[in-house]
């Protein structure tokens, strides 16, 4: 399995998502199933200031995961676990932040089991 190429600038965003389903009775009870048996990370990575050749690495990365498609290993750098990801979109951006080919771009990552 492929492991994502760069270490992100220490800005991530975290998120853990449930699932579960909740019925509704006419008595006003109410009925909860938990859909997954964990909870699922998503993570926003940020890059910024970073020179052309990071912003290739990940493009190319992207690329090679057919965007969504694909999953990868993901080390956390905040609680230094891996994570099997992959991309959240099929979208790839990246802003120039000046004519020296200084960049910033961020993505998001979701994982998966």
């Amino acid at each position: 399995m492929s492991t994502f190429p760069l270490i992100p600038d220490y800005v991530i965003e975290e998120e853990l998502e449930f699932k579960t389903r909740i019925i509704d009775f006419e008595s006003g009870k109410e009925q909860r199933q938990a859909q997954w048996a964990s909870g699922k990370k998503r993570f926003v990575l940020k890059f910024k200031n970073r020179d052309k050749t990071d912003y290739e690495t990940l493009k190319t990365f992207f690329s090679d995961m057919l965007g969504q498609y694909g999953s990868f290993d993901f080390t956390n750098p905040l609680d230094g676990l891996t994570y099997t990801c992959r991309f959240e979109s099929d979208v790839f951006r990246g802003v120039k932040d000046t004519p020296a080919q200084i960049m910033s771009f961020e993505c998001t990552l979701v994982e998966v089991w």
